[in-house]
């Protein structure tokens, strides 16, 4: 049984998965999704789901953030400066699906600068499920969240591949910690 109907609490969506291709073990996540967004699930992960997931992430996001600095071109970089561009301008505008689209298109191109095509899969999926429940930490955050980007960039550039892993590990455990936190507050 998926994560989603063990974890949902929602006795509402069993009868709806009947369907070949939307049971098991194999529940589509953008399946999963649509469902969230018709509202049929009401729950969320418990914190030590989420302290498990994010702290999974800062460990794969960590090791491809050194990978692309190792492996870093300069069409790469000019790649990850117009989305980090846009992020800001997204930013500045207040258009929060326009800031986590192109922070999840900055992380996932750094990634893919990393070369190793299983750690670009492996964290997509990771990625998949930080979706549900990153778009709160990501406003929260704001500007310290853009500055920590471009921090990155600029160790990717110039090839700095410790500064690199070390500034995305700090990066993705503030979001472990601040999501943490608001998740207790609230």
């Amino acid at each position: 049984m998926s994560w989603l109907l063990r974890n949902a609490g929602h006795a509402a969506l069993i009868p709806r998965l009947q369907r070949p291709e939307l049971t098991g073990d194999h529940l589509r996540d953008d399946d999963a999704r649509r469902f969230c967004k018709l509202g049929t699930i009401a729950s969320s992960p418990t914190p030590e789901e989420a302290d498990q997931l994010l702290s999974v992430r800062t460990l794969l996001e960590g090791e491809s953030a050194r990978l692309a600095a190792l492996n870093s071109t300069k069409e790469g970089v000019a790649e990850l400066k117009q989305i980090y561009k846009r992020g800001i301008q997204a930013l500045k505008a207040d258009d929060t699906e326009e800031v986590f689209a192109a922070n999840a298109e900055l992380h996932a191109r750094i990634t893919e600068m990393s070369g190793n095509k299983i750690l670009v899969e492996i964290a997509a999926q990771v990625d998949r499920r930080v979706r549900w429940y990153h778009t709160p930490v990501a406003k929260s955050r704001g500007k310290k969240y853009w500055d920590e980007h471009s921090a990155l960039i600029d160790a990717i550039s110039k090839g700095e591949a410790d500064r690199a892993a070390q500034l995305m590990r700090e990066h993705t455990e503030h979001t472990r910690e601040t999501y943490l936190r608001q998740n207790a507050e609230g």
